[in-house]
Order: C-alpha cells, then structure tokens, then sequence
C-alpha cells in the first residue's frame, strides 16, 4: 500500500492514478522517475511539493502480479467490461477512500492528473481535450460512469474546483507535453487563492433579421476597440459568422443551416454582406488562422484590410515550441472551460453559441498576447 502524502492544511491536491514499481519499493506516491518529472514541474510552476496533498486513485497497483511495469499499471483489469462502463468492487471502494480523503483536506484545488482522475474527479473524459480547464465538481460528475441519471452521486462535493493535466508519466513518453503541463500547473497556482470559482460572463446574441442585426452592427462600426472575429463553415460556405468587440458581448449572425438553407431573404442578405464589407475594411479586426477566414470571406466580397492581430501567428511568435490552436490558448489565457465540443451539435442555437464563444475568446487571447509581445 502506498499512503497519501502531504499537509491536511492543503491548498493544493493531486491526484493520480497508481503507485509505479519505485513508488510501491519506498512506499510514497510519486517518487520514481514519474515522480522527479513532477517535482522539476512543480518547481518550475512555483509550487512546493512539500505543500502539496499527493493521493492516488489506487494505494496498489493495478495488476501487481503481471510481468511488466505497463501491465502492473493497467487500469482495465479494474472494470468489469472492456469500454470502462462497469467499474469494479475494488475501484469503487478506493474511490471512496480518496472521496473521504478529499473531504478532509478540502483544498482550493484539484489537480487531475489523467484520464482516470479526470473521468472520477468530474466525469468527463479525455485529457487533451480537458486539461487546463477549471471544471466545478458540481457538473454531475458520475459517481460510476455509465450510471442511470437516477443513480448519478458525485464523487466530491459540490463546487470544488478541478483542473485537468496530463499524468507525469504519460509526458515521459510525449515530451512536448511537458510546457503545456507547467503551465497547467501555474494555472492551479493562482486558482488556489481562493475555493470560489469564477468566470467570466460571456454573452451571445444571435441576430436573424436586418432590424436586429443592423443597429448592432452600427454600434461596432464606430471608432474604438478592435473587433474580434470568428466564422463557421459549412459545405464550402459560410454558416455563420460572429464578432465580439469585448470579452463579454458577442453578435452572431446566421447566415446558412443546413437543414433550412439560407437564413436570409435575398435582399437583406445583400444589404447585411454589403454593411460587413464596409466593417471589415474600415476598421481593425482581430481574427485566429485569419487567413482561413479570409478565404471564404472574400466569396462574400468582404475583404480585410486592417488587420490588428492574427492571433494564431501572435501566440506562435511568443511560443513556437506549443500548440498555437484556439482551444489550447482559451486554457491559458481565459477561465472558459473546454467548449468545442459544441461544434458538433445537432442544435442550431447551441451552434451559434458555439461560434460566439470563440469570437469572445479571441478577443480576450489577443489582449493577453499584446501585452505579453510588449514585455517581450
């Protein structure tokens, strides 16, 4: 068995999966090469190991009595079926114990440190999709994934904070995770200040007619901030399309659901490409991978000629060495929690929000960026 580790005066938590060979040897989580990987992490985020609460989801391993290391460490032997739906008596009673052990400790923060933590901290699945994020505990994280509604418990209390991050162990074989990982746990630094969670409002309209759309769209025209902008294509054409002039308001305009068609009658959809074409070559615009964007734009006749920052090429400039997508700078820069998830829905206006989201997003990365690029 291998015992938790650290202060019950925690601010921080981590949890991990299972103790490795050197761990189960000296009898103290996170202490084999996995382990001095985290420590050289938590140093370089300014966190003191000693400061730490360090817990596992298992005190043993998975499978102690298989041949290798990888297969000691196997967390399928601990469910009942191959797609990790029906956990077993062992898993379950373990995760009570780190259940009762987070319960004492009450830190700030939680730091996942994988896919199981992750899955049994919040119920969702998928570390690179994940990490990063400040998830709250209460979003109905199931007790036994794949559990009946009427049978979903959570595994913490509710309104704990959880950040996501990927396993020590799991850097060691993809190094180029190593930067995203600190700064992860930068991230859960400055989160455990305080056990509240906060976020930012972040408000969509969706305008689906000219007398709607028009009065909007002539507030952003004048002089002021740059304007944040996103589209979303479908079948070689623009769906729709959003701008955000400040981290908090965006304006979606519809422009094609697949289902309907077009969302416009022919002459107000003239009179709104018209307007945009005029916004979009007057007045300064920040965009992620513009030149995407552009691209089917110009089918529109809208053309860009004041470009404020392209922050995909901005981000790469400060960082060359890390992911330059949208997705992993709103897990830097901005407390929105993974979304794009929603580019896939079937509900149209879960789509648009989708869509402002990243226009809102964009325009909180790109103040972020500047100031960084000024410093530097």
């Amino acid at each position: 068995m291998v015992p938790a580790d650290g202060p019950l005066t925690a601010k921080i938590a981590l949890v991990g999966e299972a103790p490795g060979d050197a761990e189960v040897a000296g009898g103290r989580p996170f202490i084999g090469p996995a382990g001095k990987l985290l420590d050289g992490m938590l140093e370089e985020a300014g966190i003191r190991r000693e400061e730490c609460y360090i817990t596992n989801l298992l005190q043993e391993q998975p499978d102690a009595s298989a041949a290798s290391s990888k297969l000691r460490n196997d967390f399928g032997v601990l469910y009942e079926d191959s797609g990790r739906k029906s956990p077993s008596s062992r898993l379950l009673t373990n995760v009570e114990r780190v259940r009762l052990e987070l319960q004492q400790v009450a830190p700030h923060v939680i730091v996942a440190l994988g896919n199981e933590p992750l899955r049994w901290l919040t119920g969702k699945q998928g570390i690179g999709d994940w990490r990063g994020s400040v998830v709250d505990s209460e979003i109905n994280a199931p007790y036994m994934p794949g559990a009946p509604s009427s049978d979903v418990n959570t595994l913490l209390s509710t309104g704990i904070k959880v950040l996501p991050t990927y396993h020590p162990a799991a850097i060691l074989r993809q190094w180029d995770w190593r930067p995203i990982a600190v700064f992860d746990l930068k991230k859960a630094l400055s989160e455990s200040t305080t056990s509240t969670i906060t976020r930012r409002p972040r408000h969509t309209t969706v305008g689906e007619s000219i007398d709607q759309v028009m009065p909007i769209l002539t507030q952003l025209a004048a002089p002021g901030a740059p304007i944040a902008f996103d589209i979303e294509v479908e079948t070689q054409q623009v769906s729709s399309l959003a701008l955000a002039a400040s981290p908090e308001e965006a304006l979606v305009i519809p422009i094609f659901w697949g289902p309907t068609g077009s969302k416009w009658a022919p002459d107000d959809e003239e009179v709104l490409w018209e307007t945009l074409a005029d916004l979009f070559a007057t007045h300064p615009m920040i965009g992620q991978n513009v030149h995407y964007d552009l691209t089917f734009l110009r089918m529109y006749n809208v053309y860009a000629t004041r470009i404020h920052m392209d922050t995909m090429v901005a981000f790469h400039v400060l960082y060359p060495e890390l992911p330059k997508g949208l997705e992993f700078m709103t897990s830097l820069y901005t407390d929105q929690p993974y979304y794009k998830w929603m580019r896939t829905t079937s509900d149209e206006q879960e789509f648009y929000r989708y869509n402002g989201l990243d226009a809102l997003v964009t325009y909180e990365c790109a103040g972020a960026i500047e100031q960084e690029l000024r410093e530097a």
